[in-house]
């Protein structure tokens, strides 16, 4: 064999073996992309919520904060959630900027997803409720918007205010207004009846008067905006301080939207959001 025809034998073979090579690792690069969908539809996953704080107003003794220098700290919240009967909960809170729309995953809104062998099929136990608080500051900013936007078509589930949901129409309300202000000391009759015991006793709200409620390692301080249903929120004194309502999946638009808005309200420490059984869709 001539050289020239052992270098076209040699140059065929390297362009082989370089096709083949990148044959294979396209092969193995599709099989482990299968692999990893697979394995993420397989696992019970959480759907996500995109949760949204918005506000121009200042916050009391946290402007002073800054994150080096002189440049000044975002606002920041803690959110999370647990079911009302003291089974499911998020296990740790996630930290939230204002005015900065962020998925969060909260595992006991969407109690379509919940599994429990043990668990009774009674919609009345299978509500949540979503806390938030301010992770560095004392208070709330004094006028804010709070939406919490799900995607139906996405998350293939539902959910309302606990007292807006169908299941919970006839159940009975405490006295007074329903979204209010509350504390440590009277926050038991607002959850008697609607969240156990086990809940309320194990966050160490009910246990001597305090400055703290903790609820799933989020602390609502002494100042907590009780929101139940749609409609008004009050102070202590019967003032309207803001809004709490559900905003439904139009044809166009496939998110489905709770939002709080507060108006001009100083000292709130913490927001305590009653949510109601999940339906699939």
């Amino acid at each position: 064999m001539s050289k020239s025809n052992k270098s076209v034998t040699i140059t065929i073979c390297w362009i082989f073996i370089i096709v083949f090579s990148v044959l294979l690792v396209r092969y193995i690069l599709s099989e482990l992309s299968i692999n990893v969908q697979e394995g993420l539809e397989n696992n019970e996953v959480s759907e996500n919520i995109i949760v949204t704080l918005h506000s121009e107003d200042g916050v009391e003794n946290y402007n002073k904060v800054d994150v080096g220098n002189g440049i000044p700290a975002i606002f920041e919240y803690q959110i999370t959630s647990a079911s009302t009967d003291g089974t499911f909960f998020d296990v740790q809170s996630t930290t939230c900027k204002a005015n900065i729309p962020q998925q969060v995953v909260l595992n006991s809104v969407n109690t379509t997803s919940r599994t429990d062998s043990n668990l009774e099929l009674n919609l009345k136990k299978q509500n949540s409720f979503v806390v938030l608080s301010p992770k560095i500051a004392t208070f709330f900013p004094s006028s804010f918007t709070l939406h919490l936007e799900n995607n139906v078509n996405e998350n293939k589930m539902q959910f309302d205010f606990w007292g807006d949901t169908l299941v919970n129409q006839n159940e009975a309300r405490p006295l007074g207004n329903m979204n209010t202000l509350i504390n440590p000391q009277n926050i038991q009759s607002y959850t008697n009846g609607i969240f156990t015991n086990t809940v309320v006793e194990s966050s160490a709200c009910l246990t001597k008067p305090s400055d703290e409620c903790v609820i799933n390692r989020v602390n609502l301080g002494k100042n907590i905006i009780n929101v139940i249903q749609s409609g008004d929120i009050f102070d202590n004194k019967g003032v309207k301080i803001g809004t709490a309502k559900k905003m439904n999946r139009r044809n166009d638009v496939s998110m489905d939207t709770i939002e709080i808005t507060i108006e001009n309200y100083s000292g709130a420490t913490g927001l305590l959001l009653y949510i109601g059984h999940a339906t699939k869709v």
